[in-house]
């Protein structure tokens, strides 16, 4: 993971807090598949519903989802 995204799940929730906003709600899954290690993650906020991602581990992909919040347009 780039250093880049370490903190998008964190600078998500500050938003949240500034803007008075609730914080980001994830729903992640990890669907049983023959040996395939996916994760999928989708995030609520300010009630608009975002998915994106998916990788070998739940940490990772959170920061994927936060982070396409982040650069979304407005």
């Amino acid at each position: 993971m780039s250093d880049d995204m370490v903190l998008c799940k964190s600078i998500l929730n500050e938003f949240a807090i500034k803007m008075n906003l609730e914080k980001p709600t994830y729903n992640t899954a990890q669907p049983e598949s023959k040996g395939l290690l996916l994760v999928f993650s989708s995030l609520d906020f300010n009630g608009i519903s975002y998915t994106d991602g998916h990788s070998g581990n739940k940490k990772e992909v959170e920061q994927l989802v936060a982070l396409a919040v982040i650069i979304s347009p407005l």
